[in-house]
């Protein structure tokens, strides 16, 4: 069974069919899928028969844990399987604080001041068994602490009674909040599935991507990103989104073996300039300085070269594509387009 497979079992037993309040962690390399996966795990016949529903927030943007709380409780008010309990809630808050109603449509006014009281003033088992998924770790502004983000998570399953999911790569969070995680972990943390779908599962979430491409054969593309063994789908569909730009291919007469060869030529600068960011310049050194390497890997006469760091984490990145024998013209008018596509909309990266 692919591991995949198994987190797909693992996951759905522990949300649609046991009772038990946990914090579970989906944990992977960057840019892997994790999010996607999540989204896909269940469907609307799933939740609907299991009379449960998912609230889901991205860490992103927040520059308080109190905007975070906000919104996970705006969401929950909107729930099919929660809203009651939050309305009930809101409204004997009014009645006892005094707080004049608002806007009367919705059934309720999420005015700023029963907001931040949500979490407090909701009973401490009404919202049990409600799935709550958190993503994005690494991208949580140093503006909030990572330590107030696990005791939210930890008050929401142990208070609440919640089953909540946190979807991060342990690897990418600061040297700080790494030490933090690791120390917090063991106590809040149930389960841990590392995702690492295989590069066929990959490709099912580029699929569409990679069918826009009307003026090249599908195989073509997926037999490059094969060969590259590329298992990263942020940086694919960054590559097939630029290389749709090319889509005026179609109306010239082009043999099918020169448009597959400069596909393979575009897929592969784009790849190497989304991953390495590397200016048109640096790529011209980087190919130099990788065939001194090779030359003094085959043909050792004695001389050393001086080790450039910043290259020698690309040498075997994507193993098996020769940076070095493409056609430099073809490369500068692909920097080029890159460089002025980005500048044109106004961003800084590629990435």
């Amino acid at each position: 069974m692919s591991n995949t497979r198994q987190i797909d079992i693992s996951l759905k037993n522990l949300i649609l069919d046991d009772d038990r309040e946990f914090v579970a962690m989906l944990s992977g390399e960057w840019g892997i899928g994790k999010t996607y996966f999540w989204k896909k795990l269940f469907t609307k016949e799933e939740l609907k028969k299991s009379k449960k529903s998912i609230t889901y927030l991205s860490l992103f943007g927040y520059s308080s844990i109190q905007s975070i709380k906000n919104d996970i409780v705006l969401k929950l008010s909107k729930e099919e399987t929660t809203k009651a309990i939050f309305a009930d809630a809101f409204r004997h808050f009014r009645t006892t604080s005094g707080t004049k109603e608002g806007d009367e449509s919705s059934g309720l006014s999420l005015s700023g001041s029963i907001i931040s009281s949500a979490l407090s003033i909701i009973p401490e088992k009404s919202l049990k068994g409600s799935i709550i998924c958190f993503d994005d770790f690494e991208r949580l502004s140093d503006k909030v602490s990572f330590k107030d983000v696990m005791g939210l998570i930890a008050q929401f399953k142990e208070q609440k009674e919640c089953k909540v999911v946190i979807i991060l790569n342990e690897g990418e969070l600061s040297d700080e909040n790494q030490k933090i995680f690791s120390r917090n972990k063991e106590k809040i943390v149930d389960y841990n599935f590392h995702y690492q779908p295989s590069q066929k599962e990959l490709f099912v979430a580029i699929k569409e991507d990679i069918e826009k491409i009307t003026w090249c054969e599908y195989q073509t593309i997926y037999n490059f990103f094969e060969k590259i063994y590329l298992k990263n789908i942020r940086i694919m569909k960054q590559a097939l989104y630029l290389l749709e730009k090319f889509s005026f291919i179609k109306s010239e007469s082009y043999d099918k073996k020169v448009i597959d060869e400069f596909v393979k030529i575009a897929l592969n600068i784009f790849v190497f300039r989304i991953t390495s960011n590397f200016s048109y310049q640096e790529l011209q050194d980087f190919k130099e300085y990788k065939t001194k390497i090779l030359s003094e890997t085959l043909f050792s006469d004695n001389k050393k070269i001086v080790r450039v760091p910043n290259f020698d984490k690309y040498l075997n990145s994507y193993e098996g594509i020769p940076y070095y024998i493409t056609n430099d013209n073809i490369e500068k008018i692909l920097y080029n387009f890159i460089e002025t596509y980005y500048i044109h909309y106004g961003l800084s990266s590629i990435k």
